[in-house]
């Protein structure tokens, strides 16, 4: 058993067809776990048939009707052996979905412009996490960053600092109109002009800012506890006329007014794409690479590709998509993060890279702990913005979630400290029946792997379990003590110690999957 809602939904699909979209939820009737609203859905079912069928699974003790929603209440005995089976044989250190199709991630792939900022956090949060979550589940994942080491912003790049350059030397200067005006290159120009490295010669000043940026952006990502398994050239990608001689002879292609287009518009696109141009320093434009990087991915054997944008990115959904199945692949997710806000002292803080006013990833590192930002990066639903108020996060009181949470794991480190018998097995018999709260804190364990099964959509849904569990842990611990044997009996107190170690175990897998550490005391 995966987990009781994905049984107890397979179940009622059993009986009304797997096409059909079925809810299976907690009940808010009392006495009751489950509710699902497949009355709704089915105006015409037999409803005696369906609570007979219902009734006669082993798990079901009892089921009853309101307001058109079938409640169920599960044996608690028979649930928590077969939970516990599978918990016990290890399937909840993964589970073999995916059957090792390889996927390929690219996420973050900020340009060697600047220095990574808050939204790239988000970026490099949401993709390492979700990384984690698809290996979970059999997949083979590999984590890529594309570095756009070429093209118009390169150049724009490159064009601002030989200005800054100039102004560093006292010379008259002037900062080109769409380039980077940010201080952090006057500081580069300045350690620059001083050191070995100092040239005039323009390529190799490109090269030296590529190389600077780039191991800019993998050293704090580093620091914040995210890595790749490649980091990805776009200068590397050398097949660009065969891939669009191709196209051509496809009829994907047209020329107008001195520029070559993709017929984007005939796969859905608002309207054609550039992919040549005839003007500026740079022939194929940054859409034409991304064409070729779509196939070389593929063209290493990758089953399916996800790319993770910013805020700033919507646009390029339907393009990407356009250019997915003009190649011939199918198995591409386009997935659009939304913007970060940084507060503080309750005023949110600008970010524009061209302009100079950033919120620096290395910045919040320094001033937050890397788990806490790593945390409320992926707090909201990957379509909603991110508040980061960085004066809440640094607050470390209970209403601060991940503050929280980490105090449940101190919590059952201090019972355990406390514990004067061996630790009962998973296995043992626990002798008694389920009180309430008892019963309510497993199912509540029990639901992290229905939502880690919708962290495959957003890792957003991962936080979500965890608040939600640790309410529940501390309404438990706050209303019941836990070594009870003199007062309730061993068989109770045996139980109690089997919840408090099967919540360690899936709290400690969650903190895996976020790349968190867990404090044992607090």
């Amino acid at each position: 058993m995966y987990s009781i809602k994905e049984y107890l939904t397979r179940k009622v699909k059993e009986f009304v067809g797997d096409e059909i979209s079925v809810d299976v939820s907690r009940s808010p009737i009392a006495g009751f776990d489950y509710a699902t609203n497949v009355l709704y859905i089915f105006k015409n079912i037999d409803e005696n048939k369906f609570l007979g069928y219902l009734k006669n699974d082993d798990i079901v003790e009892n089921v009853d009707i309101n307001r058109k929603f079938v409640n169920i209440k599960l044996k608690r005995d028979v649930v928590f052996k077969k939970i516990m089976q599978s918990y016990l044989i290890d399937e909840w250190k993964g589970y073999d979905f995916g059957k090792g199709r390889k996927i390929l991630v690219e996420f973050v792939s900020a340009n060697p412009t600047g220095p990574l900022n808050a939204v790239n956090g988000r970026a490099a949060t949401f993709g390492s996490v979700l990384s984690n979550v698809l290996r979970y589940f059999g997949h083979n994942v590999y984590r890529e960053y594309y570095v756009n080491d070429v093209g118009e912003q390169i150049e724009k790049l490159v064009d601002s600092f030989i200005e800054r350059i100039k102004q560093v030397k006292g010379l008259s200067f002037q900062i080109p109109e769409g380039g980077y005006c940010g201080e952090y290159l006057k500081d580069l120009a300045h350690e620059f002009v001083r050191s070995e490295k100092y040239t005039e010669d323009r390529d190799e000043i490109r090269k030296f800012l590529v190389s600077y940026f780039v191991d800019s952006h993998r050293n704090v990502l580093d620091r914040f506890g995210v890595r790749f398994d490649n980091w990805f050239n776009q200068s590397s990608l050398v097949s660009l006329d065969r891939t669009f001689n191709e196209l051509n002879d496809r009829g994907f292609l047209y020329e107008r007014d001195g520029a070559i287009y993709f017929r984007s518009t005939d796969f859905g696109d608002d309207k054609d794409r550039v992919i040549k141009k005839t003007k500026g320093r740079v022939d194929y434009t940054y859409f034409a690479y991304d064409v070729e990087y779509i196939r070389n991915k593929f063209e290493r054997n990758f089953d399916e590709i996800i790319t993770i944008l910013g805020p700033d990115h919507h646009g390029y959904v339907n393009r990407l998509m356009a250019a997915t199945r003009a190649l011939g692949f199918i198995n591409h997710k386009v997935i659009i993060l939304q913007i970060v806000n940084v507060i503080e002292k309750d005023k949110a803080l600008k970010m524009s890279k061209r302009k100079g006013i950033l919120v620096l990833l290395e910045e919040l590192i320094n001033r937050v702990n890397p788990a806490f930002l790593r945390y409320f990066f992926i707090s909201r639903l990957k379509d909603s913005p991110v508040d980061l108020d960085l004066d809440f996060i640094n607050r470390l009181t209970l209403d601060n979630p991940l503050y929280y949470i980490f105090y449940v794991y101190a919590r059952i480190n201090g019972i355990m400290r406390n514990y004067g018998r061996a630790l009962p097995s998973l296995d043992t018999e626990v002798g008694t029946d389920f009180l309430d709260d008892e019963f309510e804190l497993f199912l509540s364990i029990q639901e992290f792997r229905d939502l880690l099964f919708s962290a495959i959509n957003d890792p957003y849904y991962l936080t979500l379990w965890a608040h939600s569990f640790a309410k529940t842990f501390h309404k438990f611990y706050n209303s019941n003590k836990i070594i009870c044997a003199d007062d309730l009996g061993y068989d109770r107190e045996k139980l109690r110690m089997i919840l408090i170690l099967f919540s360690k175990g899936v709290l400690e897998r969650w903190a895996e999957l976020l790349n968190i550490e867990l404090p044992e005391k607090m």
